[in-house]
């Protein structure tokens, strides 16, 4: 039984690397219907700010529904915040594209403002989303002073490994000890 348990991991794996892949596809849709403006992680102007709402149009009604796309097959205890119940979450999302920890003036703050394709000098040494333990909303990794390496932050729910999007839109598996999991919080910038 223990070929049965990996062949089971491994497809859960699978369906991780593509719900992720799917995300990728909305994200670029989103840069396309929004000149080049990458997807915010937290807009707080607007009730509809977080991340995984501003991407729910580019998806499909099924996944929309069921909310599946955002939730790793190997994640057993998806989050669900109190105030947002509608979505369990099992990624975690980017915080250099723009997010607002401290209020309004995030826009204009270098570190937090709203990121354009232009802003990305290396696509594929910047996550987009990875493999995350979900505490706290909106989700989203890498915010300064947290951790200071990719590393620090997936969770490695996968055989020891977490996947990740890059900005480039390819899917790969790291774990601890991978050159990925060194890239610092802000690479790709």
């Amino acid at each position: 039984m223990p070929a049965l348990k990996a062949a089971r991991g491994k497809a859960r794996q699978i369906a991780c690397m593509n719900n992720m892949k799917q995300i990728g596809l909305a994200c670029n849709m989103y840069l396309n219907d929004n000149d080049d403006n990458i997807c915010p992680t937290n807009d707080p102007n607007t009730t509809a700010g977080l991340w995984y709402y501003r991407l729910l149009p580019y998806v499909g009604m099924e996944m929309r529904r069921q909310g599946r796309l955002l939730t790793c097959p190997a994640d057993i205890t998806p989050y669900n915040s109190a105030w947002d119940t509608t979505y369990y979450l099992s990624y975690g999302y980017a915080d250099n594209f723009g997010y607002s920890p401290y209020g309004a003036n995030w826009e204009t703050n270098p570190a937090y403002g709203r990121k354009r394709v232009s802003d990305v000098k290396s696509p594929p040494k910047c996550a987009v989303l990875i493999d995350y333990q979900v505490s706290v909303p909106p989700a989203a990794f890498q915010q300064a002073g947290w951790g200071n390496n990719l590393g620090d932050w997936p969770a490695y729910r996968h055989e020891g490994k977490a996947n990740v999007l890059m900005f480039d839109g390819s899917v790969s598996s790291f774990n601890p000890n991978s050159p990925i999991a060194s890239y610092p919080w802000d690479a790709g910038f």
